[in-house]
């Protein structure tokens, strides 16, 4: 636990591993019923981290209110 408080690194990337997490978490179920592919996590997961890293590939995409506001 000590080394965690000592590295910035460590703390960071923790944290970019919960907001991974819980925005496919978050996403998957504002889009459980789009037709795109959100119904499975590890779907979720993957429009997560490249939305997060990248501008997306644009192979899916939220097409509810609340998904789209949770993307943004």
């Amino acid at each position: 636990m000590k080394f965690i408080k000592k590295s910035p690194v460590i703390t960071v990337l923790i944290i970019l591993i919960f907001i991974w997490i819980f925005g496919s978490l978050m996403i998957t179920v504002f889009e459980q019923d789009n037709p795109q592919g959100f119904n499975k996590v590890e779907n979720s997961l993957w429009w997560t981290i490249v939305t997060m890293t990248t501008v997306g590939y644009g192979d899916m995409a939220p097409t509810t209110l609340l998904g789209r506001i949770f993307a943004i």
